[in-house]
C-alpha cells in the first residue's frame, strides 16, 4: 500500500506540473498579445496595418487553441461523426469570422481559413504575417520594430514550449505498469483487510479506499493532456 500511495503521488505530482506548465504558457501568451496590441497601437502608424496587425493578434491564440486541441475545445465533437472534419472546419470559420468583423473578403481571412484546411502549422503562418507587417513599417524606428518583433518572439516560444509538452506525454510504459499495479492491489485489499475489519466491513472499506486511490490515479491521467481539460476558448476569447 505504501509503493502504491508513493507511486500514485509521483504520477499525480508529474501530471501537475505538466498542467501548471501549460496555464504558465496560455499566461505569458496572453501577456505578449497585450504587449504587442498596446506597441502596434503606438507604432505602426499605418492605420490599415494597425488594424491589420489588431486582428491578427486576435487570430494567433485561436489558430495555437486549434493547433494544441484538435477538436478546438468544442467536446461535443466526435471524431466517428461523419461530418467531423466539416463541422471542425465550421465552428473555426466562424470564430475566424468574428475576428475578421465577418468580412469573408478579407484577404487575410481567406489565407488564415485556406491554411487551416490545408493544416499548416497555422500559428507560424500567422506569426510570420505579423512579422511581414513589422518589416514593412517604414515610418518607425528600426528600435521600435525591433521591440515588436520580440513580442512575436515570445508568442512563437510560448507555442514551441506548449508542443513539448503535449508532444512528451508521460512515457506509456510508466502509465501501463502503475495501472496493472493498481489492478492487483485493488484485488488483494479485502483479503489484507478482513482480518481487522471482519466480513461485515470488509467490502465497504475496500471500496472507500480503492476509490481513493483509484481516483488519484485517475486525475493523474486527466491532467497528463492538459490541453483536454483547460478552458482554451475561454482564454483565445479574452485575449
Amino acid at each position: 500500500t505504501t509503493a502504491v500511495g508513493l507511486l500514485a503521488g509521483f504520477r499525480l505530482n508529474a501530471s501537475y506540473d505538466r498542467f501548471q506548465e501549460a496555464r504558465i504558457f496560455w499566461g505569458e501568451i496572453n501577456n505578449s498579445s497585450r504587449d504587442l496590441a498596446g506597441n502596434a497601437m503606438m507604432w505602426i502608424s499605418n492605420e490599415k496595418e494597425r488594424e491589420r496587425m489588431l486582428k491578427l493578434i486576435k487570430a494567433y491564440p485561436i489558430s495555437v487553441h486549434w493547433h494544441l486541441n484538435y477538436k478546438g475545445g468544442y467536446y461535443f465533437m466526435r471524431r466517428d461523426m461523419p461530418n467531423f472534419e466539416d463541422a471542425r472546419y465550421a465552428e473555426f470559420f466562424a470564430e475566424m469570422k468574428d475576428v475578421f468583423d465577418n468580412d469573408e473578403n478579407d484577404e487575410d481571412f481567406t489565407y488564415v481559413c485556406s491554411n487551416f484546411l490545408e493544416r499548416t502549422h497555422l500559428p507560424l503562418r500567422i506569426s510570420a504575417m505579423m512579422r511581414s507587417i513589422i518589416a514593412n513599417n517604414d515610418g518607425c524606428d528600426p528600435i521600435y520594430n525591433r521591440e515588436m518583433d520580440e513580442q512575436v518572439q515570445r508568442l512563437v516560444g510560448c507555442l514551441g514550449m506548449a508542443e513539448r509538452v503535449l508532444r512528451t506525454p508521460i512515457p506509456v510504459c510508466f502509465t501501463r505498469h502503475t495501472s496493472r499495479l493498481f489492478f492487483f492491489w485493488s484485488n488483494l485489499l479485502p483479503f489484507a483487510l478482513y482480518p481487522a475489519v471482519g466480513p461485515i466491513g470488509t467490502i465497504p472499506a475496500s471500496l472507500l479506499i480503492s476509490y481513493s486511490v483509484l481516483g488519484i490515479g485517475d486525475i493523474g491521467m486527466q491532467l497528463e493532456e492538459p490541453f483536454n481539460i483547460l478552458p482554451l476558448r475561454q482564454y483565445s476569447e479574452g485575449i
